[in-house]
């Protein structure tokens, strides 16, 4: 389903590497890299050794998933995605792999997050950040953040909600993130909460199944 993982590919979102021909002269120092907001790194990044097992609510199935590979990187601002900005500036990006044992909420997936538009061009006042979920079945889901705030409503119709508080198979999750999207591939709603610290601690499958987190283990 839609677990979140964060890296970074040469050139995509604005950002490069250093093979690049267009690849800016100037050294990354941390004078000029914008960091990932933790509230977001907190919910979406984990290292290897992190794993979740998920019960279906109805008791009849088991699933586990677990980190394979996370990695993390610093690039320049791309400055053929973003000619209109002008000075020097580095983003950071992460990139969690996962994998599951059933593939019953998901086969193999992936999140990245990065820097979505630098601050500072003609239409961008503030650092904007995006995670994407690189699951072959909601690959176009996608979540903005600004501000350490999650958007309510990004600009491809998914809708974000944050909640105070949510109980999953006992446990209570504090500032959960709400997510819903329609899913292409089949068509259905995709349905998922996340907390900081865990991860996603519930989600509705294609066949309207909710999944349950109930043992975990975590590693940021």
């Amino acid at each position: 389903m839609v677990f979140l993982s964060v890296l970074v590919f040469s050139g995509m979102l604005g950002l490069q590497n250093c093979g690049e021909p267009d690849t800016p002269t100037y050294e990354c120092t941390p004078d000029i890299t914008v960091l990932l907001p933790e509230k977001v790194v907190s919910t979406f990044f984990f290292k290897e050794g992190s794993y979740w097992i998920y019960q279906r609510e109805d008791g009849a199935y088991l699933d586990s998933i677990w980190v394979s590979k996370s990695s993390v990187g610093i690039y320049p601002v791309n400055t053929k995605a973003h000619p209109n900005f002008k000075g020097k500036k580095c983003y950071e990006a992460k990139q969690t792999i996962f994998t599951s044992l059933s593939g019953y909420i998901f086969e193999n997936n992936e999140y990245f997050i990065q820097a979505a538009y630098p601050k500072e061009t003609d239409d961008q006042n503030e650092e904007v950040f995006v995670v994407f979920d690189g699951w072959k079945k909601t690959r176009d889901s996608r979540i903005f953040c600004q501000r350490n705030q999650f958007e309510g409503l990004n600009d491809i119709g998914d809708s974000i909600f944050e909640i105070q508080s949510l109980v999953v198979s006992g446990k209570k999750y504090s500032n959960v993130v709400h997510y819903k999207k329609i899913a292409p591939r089949p068509y259905y709603l995709l349905e998922a909460y996340y907390a900081p610290g865990y991860g996603m601690i519930r989600t509705k499958d294609e066949n309207d199944a909710w999944w349950n987190l109930v043992r975990y283990n975590i590693v940021q």
